[in-house]
């Protein structure tokens, strides 16, 4: 006949590998949503107005994150921290990207409108933007908005993008973060990532 502790070890046993099964679990969990978020798509949502009718206020979206490399800010909390692009691409004019702020610590999204050595001037006689000489249609701006209230005339730099909203009349881009008007200022560096909404 069995004494009373061995028959309660079982039991004992059995709640530890369920709780060591539980862990793993968690473990295994956690692993796979850092390595999808970090490498294959992330979720935002839209905070403004600054993309309509593109994309509207509370969109929600997932961004593709392989189209141009992978930076630190590519995975959760800019972890592992490191400097440069790994597999690093460059958008193409009028992609939307995710993009981080130059100065504060926010994800922004606008479209791509100047690629590195990119001429780009607003507004032409026809009241339009021109890059590289080229007048471009845009027809994704919100009705009734001009492509841009503020003049410039500059050059991209190596390495960065100029951005604008599809909203101009309601957007802090590229323009509004360029003082010295060369374009060094206003032109962030490469996106993190690629929206898949628009």
């Amino acid at each position: 006949m069995r004494s009373r502790s061995s028959r309660r070890r079982p039991a004992k046993q059995k709640r530890q590998e369920s709780a060591g099964s539980l862990a793993r679990f968690f473990l295994t969990l956690v692993i796979f949503t850092w390595a999808l978020r970090s490498f294959v798509v992330q979720p935002f949502d839209i905070p403004s107005g600054s993309m309509l009718p593109t994309l509207y206020i509370g969109d929600y979206l997932f961004t593709a994150k392989w189209p141009y490399g992978y930076s630190r800010f590519s995975f959760p909390f800019a972890f592992p921290s490191f400097h440069g692009r790994i597999v690093g691409h460059l958008p193409a004019r009028g992609d939307v990207v995710v993009f981080r702020h130059p100065t504060e610590d926010a994800d922004l999204i606008k479209r791509v409108i100047g690629l590195p050595g990119d001429h780009v001037v607003c507004c032409t006689s026809n009241r339009m933007l021109m890059v590289n000489n080229v007048e471009i249609n845009e027809p994704y701006l919100k009705p009734g908005d001009q492509p841009s209230s503020l003049e410039f005339d500059i050059v991209v730099p190596e390495g960065h993008v100029w951005v604008m909203g599809d909203h101009r009349s309601d957007s802090e881009d590229s323009r509004f973060h360029d003082p010295s008007g060369t374009g060094s200022d206003g032109s962030v560096s490469r996106p993190i990532c690629l929206s898949t909404e628009a």
